[in-house]
């Protein structure tokens, strides 16, 4: 399949930074469990304050640690100006469309069910990928993601109970 887009690596190799895939598997996990919690934790928040303003301070939140962290790790020799204009559009994408919605979809079905259908994230990163950047789905990856389907299909059923 030919790529619509085709990322070339400017300054080295990235992906070699994961010394071990044990590393890249336990940091992937930690933020999912990370993700988790923060649902729960935004259904009690949701208690107390809308969605929208719930999301604002948690953006607010989010962007002061960000801001106080960055001239720490920042190597500015690797500046890429490109690659900046595509963070800025992944940042209106995730944190702040993501959040808004994830606010509100957990408002309106608790974090049970709107938990659920955030896990059907990696059936749009596969296919968004394969469109994008060519990449082949294995077959390993189309029983993940029919499982995932599957459990989130059956959680909605419980749900709807």
């Amino acid at each position: 399949m030919q790529r619509l887009f085709n990322p070339s690596i400017e300054h080295g190799e990235q992906r070699s930074l994961m010394p071990s895939p044990d590393l890249a598997t336990t940091l992937a996990l930690t933020a999912a469990l990370l993700f988790g919690l923060a649902l729960v934790i935004t259904q009690l928040g949701l208690a107390h304050l809308p969605p929208r303003l719930g999301a604002q301070v948690s953006l607010v939140t989010s962007t002061a640690l960000f801001w106080l962290l960055s001239p720490l790790p920042v190597d500015w020799h690797g500046w890429s100006g490109r690659a900046a204009l595509l963070f800025a559009l992944v940042g209106l994408l995730f944190p702040a469309s993501v959040t808004l919605l994830a606010y509100e979809s957990n408002r309106r079905m608790g974090p049970n069910v709107a938990g659920a259908l955030g896990n059907l994230t990696p059936l749009f990163a596969v296919l968004l990928a394969t469109v994008f950047f060519g990449e082949a789905l294995r077959p390993a990856q189309a029983l993940g993601i029919a499982a995932i389907v599957l459990g989130v299909g059956a959680v909605i059923m419980v749900a709807s109970r």
